[in-house]
């Protein structure tokens, strides 16, 4: 989280843009998770969300618990 990893000396813009990229990567994760209860494979869904087979794996297993 953002808060954890604040830098004093960063601009308002770095912050934002920081915080861009993880709303980008938290949307991502949702979109693959919505892949996964359609079937769709490890491949496909790197492929759609850019997200590593690592993070895809991961979540595969968190939805299955």
């Amino acid at each position: 989280m953002l808060t954890d990893k604040r830098n004093p000396s960063q601009t308002l813009a770095e912050i934002f843009e920081e915080l861009k990229e993880e709303g980008r990567e938290e949307a991502a994760k949702d979109f693959a998770k919505e892949l996964i209860h359609e079937n769709f494979s490890n491949e496909q869904i790197t492929k759609l969300t850019k997200l590593q087979l690592t993070e895809i794996v991961k979540l595969r297993k968190l939805i299955k618990k």
